[in-house]
């Protein structure tokens, strides 16, 4: 009888998905089915799953990785779902600890269990500047790629909010405490994210898209600190651009608001930084990390604008 259902959302992932298959092969020696939900994919990901003898589940138009995960489980056969990422490589130790989660955890218990995701082996300056002291900050929920749940849990919970494009594990661990459930953080449950980003570029775009959600209506804007802070570092940047291009600097009026709008900048990124990364006891994070920050709200800027635009043409086509 399968114990374990592993679900893994893939989306144009045939890049990372042989690392995780062929982790799984290595270093979880227990018995287990593996579902690739294969999300609108215009690449070899199929392929790739169907070498390790996955059950693949095609969806011809691509949908939010909280809907696929859902139809994933519609098809798993284990009292355990294990929800993966399609870019990480779990390790030995995962494969050890989950062996004995199964066994030591009550099917019927309203368990969620995981912990949050590793630098990928080979880690780029953002990883190691950014993710990875990330990591020491209190956690409060479980990265929905490296997600333990009992079957009778999830259906519980009703799976994932599949309205949400990201931040879907924030809310379903949010769910789970709410209706009595144990969340677990386990150290031992160590995932390699390969997907993290590796240039500044894909940095940005990652960021962009993880502020979608923010910035979908105006209560979503007020309720999300992040949100709020992005408007005003765009405010800052249209403001200054505004004094820039009237030629208002030959003013010594203007000159001044000028700088202390590029201070106030700064001070957004730095207390942003130094609040992130203050438990790393370093100065060199909280000033590598107060450049990145930059770049984090650039990509959330962008969130927002694209979220304008996508409203103004709603409103003038209707």
């Amino acid at each position: 009888m399968i114990k374990l259902s592993i679900i893994i959302p893939a989306h144009n992932e045939e890049v990372f998905i042989t690392g995780l298959l062929r982790s799984i092969e290595a270093h979880l020696q227990i018995d287990h089915e593996i579902i690739v939900v294969n999300n609108g994919s215009s690449d070899n990901t199929e392929k790739v799953a169907a070498i390790y003898n996955c059950k693949i589940i095609n969806i011809s138009d691509k949908v939010s990785p909280s809907k696929a995960r859902n139809i994933g489980t519609k098809s798993a056969k284990g009292n355990f779902f294990v929800f993966l990422d399609a870019d990480v490589e779990i390790t030995e130790e995962w494969g050890l600890e989950v062996k004995k989660v199964i066994s030591t955890t009550d099917p019927e218990a309203y368990i969620l269990t995981g912990e949050s995701y590793i630098i990928s082996k080979e880690p780029s300056f953002i990883e190691l500047y950014w993710f990875d002291p990330l990591r020491k900050k209190e956690k409060t929920y479980i990265n929905g790629g490296n997600i333990i749940i009992t079957k009778r849990f999830f259906e519980t919970l009703n799976g994932f909010d599949e309205s949400r494009e990201t931040g879907e594990d924030v809310d379903f661990c949010l769910r789970a405490t709410q209706a009595g459930g144990e969340l677990i953080f386990n150290s031992a449950l160590k995932v390699h994210h390969e997907g993290f980003p590796q240039t500044i570029f894909q940095f940005i775009k990652r960021e962009k898209w993880h502020g979608t959600d923010d910035f979908l209506t105006l209560n979503k804007i007020f309720n999300s600190k992040v949100a709020i802070i992005t408007c005003i570092f765009i405010f800052l940047h249209f403001a200054s651009f505004l004094i820039i291009s009237t030629h208002s600097l030959i003013s010594p009026i203007f000159l001044n608001v000028f700088f202390v709008m590029l201070l106030s900048i700064l001070v957004i990124c730095l207390i942003s930084s130094a609040a992130s990364f203050r438990l790393s006891n370093s100065r060199k994070y909280i000033l590598t990390g107060t450049l990145i920050y930059y770049l984090y709200f650039i990509g959330r800027s962008l969130s927002a604008i694209t979220s304008l635009t996508h409203r103004l043409k709603k409103i003038s086509s209707s």
